[in-house]
């Protein structure tokens, strides 16, 4: 009955500390809202509506929401710029609107039967109801194993689904539901000059994402993403941060120092002791699982950005998606290339009689890919006429062969995208946005969120979803970030050739410490293995304590992370 009905919120003050508490009653236009995320162009849409009539109570970006609605009806979820996960209660016609922006960097869930309609930014707070019945998705814990996050818009559990990006849905009085995207790609000027649109973004539209009342800090790599908005949105209170792997090859801390001489930054320093203390407390932050060890020292460091007291943090999500940095695609570049001039015979004979370490300088990893990276890559040449989900089977942590003997029931195994592999631009079409969303934006929000601190992520503006699908168009589009790297070498003088920093596991100090955890934790009475052989678990254990191949240890971590989830998440 939607007579019954309740709506709260628990807000992260950011503007207007003091009078903008949710839920918003717009008592003219019997519209209740609220929002999680932030509206960043609040003071242009905000006029637009002054202009209307309405007048504002507060300077919380929270309040243009329901005049927004009622003024602009469903075009008003396309004219925001921002990050958002809106609940509107229209108490008048008797009917919830939900909408998430067009990136999905906020999450929004949703359960529906006829008896029940709930809606909440955290999955947490409608599985954890005593009615709830947390029964595992089979197709979700498939993708999970092979792609580390849930590629669809569902949840661990069934029943538990999630508002599409970029999309609004309405359920009715008589308990209908009905959806439809709210932002249109035809709408793009094919004309558009790219170049000019990304440095105009820099110049003009970065300076809403430093408009807070209170402090901001901004997290920096040695790459060119943050380091290009720490050029245009640093000034003296800002508080910048960066962690530093005991044992990386390649130091971040070292880099950076060279670049700023003068500028001051906070380096977390991140080891096996704090590794081990951030297994539990990252793992119980999430909602749903992200099986990949990067959780760990994230958590870590937002933890100590948390003590410090910095309630916004500026990152770099996005650019690697949008500008095609990713190592699968520079993979696909070099797939492309034997392809086309007839190389696979030669490549493959090549690759048979070479130490299997020489493949790493194929793939932009620091860890060692070993003999299973060699097999599947072997095995991928061999495909005639490869598919998407045959270029997935290649990088994925559990191939589809892996994952039967894995998994105990006989669960169909989705075969990914059946759409022939035909160009760099198409895969990232495909596979681009859903790793953004799905696993970069919800990683970097779950962990945020936990410690109450708001992420902000500027390459995911408006202007830049427009930009993405302008530069999927073309067919072979470079991979190198030149633009980029261009507009920072003019602002800051910066010239950056990024190598990639992070927590070697398979340090021995660390493998030592992190199995031994394993082993005294985890037995065939954990709740995971009424899902997956314990059996084919203590191979890959057995298996990764005599090597250092990069897949072996993203297969152990994600049974880690899996354990740890299900027994902290499923049945009481």
């Amino acid at each position: 009955n939607i007579d019954k009905l309740t709506i709260g919120a628990t807000r992260l003050a950011i503007r207007d500390v003091t009078n903008g508490s949710q839920p918003f009653f717009n008592k003219e236009f019997n519209l209740y809202s609220s929002l999680n995320g932030e509206i960043y162009n609040y003071s242009s849409l905000r006029k637009l509506i002054e202009k209307k009539g309405y007048k504002f109570k507060t300077n919380c970006d929270t309040e243009i929401i329901g005049p927004g609605y009622y003024f602009f009806k469903d075009k008003f979820f396309n004219m925001i710029n921002g990050m958002f996960a809106i609940g509107i209660y229209d108490k008048k016609k008797k009917y919830f609107i939900l909408s998430r922006d067009r990136f999905g960097i906020k999450p929004l869930y949703f359960y529906h039967t006829n008896e029940k309609f709930i809606y909440s930014s955290s999955a947490k707070s409608i599985y954890e109801q005593s009615w709830f019945e947390k029964k595992i998705n089979n197709k979700s814990l498939i993708s999970v194993l092979k792609k580390r996050y849930i590629e669809n818009d569902e949840h661990i559990f069934e029943n538990l689904l999630q508002v599409k990006r970029g999309s609004i849905l309405k359920l009715y009085v008589d308990g209908g539901l009905k959806k439809n995207l709210f932002v249109k790609l035809n709408s793009f000027e094919k004309k558009l000059n790219i170049n000019d649109e990304v440095e105009d973004f820099f110049e003009k539209g970065i300076s809403n994402y430093n408009l807070a009342d209170v402090d901001i800090g901004i997290l920096l790599s040695s790459g060119v993403d943050s380091n290009l908005l720490s050029s245009y949105l640093s000034q003296k209170k800002t508080k910048n941060y960066s962690i530093n792997f005991s044992n990386s090859k390649f130091s971040e801390k070292s880099k950076l120092t060279e670049y700023y001489k003068e500028k001051k930054i906070k380096f977390i320093n991140y080891d096996h002791k704090k590794l081990i203390k951030s297994i539990l407390p990252a793992v119980k932050s999430f909602d749903s699982p992200i099986c990949d060890g990067v959780i760990f020292p994230m958590h870590e460091l937002f933890r100590v950005i948390k003590k410090d007291k910095t309630k916004v943090i500026i990152s770099g999500e996005g650019a690697d998606e949008i500008f095609g940095g990713y190592y699968y695609l520079k993979i696909a570049k070099l797939i492309f290339f034997i392809n086309k001039l007839w190389l696979n015979f030669l490549i493959k004979n090549i690759i048979k009689i070479t130490n299997h370490r020489v493949l790493n300088y194929f793939f932009n990893y620091q860890g060692n890919l070993g003999n299973i990276g060699k097999k599947r890559f072997l095995k991928f040449l061999n495909i005639k006429k490869p598919k998407i989900r045959d270029f997935e089977n290649l990088i994925t942590v559990f191939d589809d062969q892996e994952l039967e003997r894995l998994l105990i029931h006989s669960i169909p195994i989705r075969r990914s995208s059946n759409r022939n592999l035909m160009n760099i631009s198409d895969l990232n079409s495909s596979t681009g946005l859903n790793w953004l969303s799905k696993y970069n934006c919800f990683k970097l929000d779950q962990i945020s969120m936990n410690f109450g601190i708001e992420a902000r992520v500027p390459y995911l503006d408006n202007s830049f979803y427009k930009i993405f699908f302008l530069l999927n168009k073309n067919k072979f589009f470079n991979t190198s970030k030149k633009i980029l790297r261009n507009i920072l070498l003019k602002k800051s003088n910066l010239k950056i050739n990024k190598k990639i920093a992070f927590q070697n596991y398979t340090n021995l100090e660390k493998k030592r410490k992190i199995i031994k955890y394993a082993e005294k934790n985890f037995s065939d009475k954990n709740k995971i293995f009424k899902f997956i052989r314990f059996d084919e678990y203590k191979k890959i254990l057995r298996n990764y304590k005599l090597s250092d191949e990069i897949l072996l240890e993203k297969k152990f971590f994600s049974i880690l992370i899996l354990t740890i989830w299900f027994e902290k998440n499923l049945w009481k």
